[in-house]
């Protein structure tokens, strides 16, 4: 949890997908990431893959948050993908 948007309230990202499973199961690989919004009163709202630049479909396993300047972003690690970084651009 983080304060993505700066609006004092906490915010969550969400990312994963399940590509280890048994033979007979198929793998969990329809989710792309999510940003949801808090309003401070545990109800959050949900950003659009076009507002939110957000995009993780890939098996995730962890996510970071960073600084860089004064702009907050996230690395994404991948099992056997590419590593991702998203940066805000105000």
């Amino acid at each position: 949890m983080e304060d993505y948007n700066d609006d004092g309230n906490l915010d969550l990202i969400l990312a994963g997908g399940l590509y280890a499973s048994e033979i007979e199961t198929p793998r969990s690989d329809a989710g792309i990431g999510l940003v949801l919004l808090g309003d401070g009163n545990n109800h959050f709202n949900s950003l659009s893959l076009n507002k939110s630049g957000l995009l993780l479909p890939h098996d995730t396993k962890k996510l970071q948050n960073i600084q860089v300047g004064n702009k907050k972003g996230i690395i994404v690690a991948n099992n056997q993908g590419p590593l991702q970084i998203f940066i805000e651009n105000n």
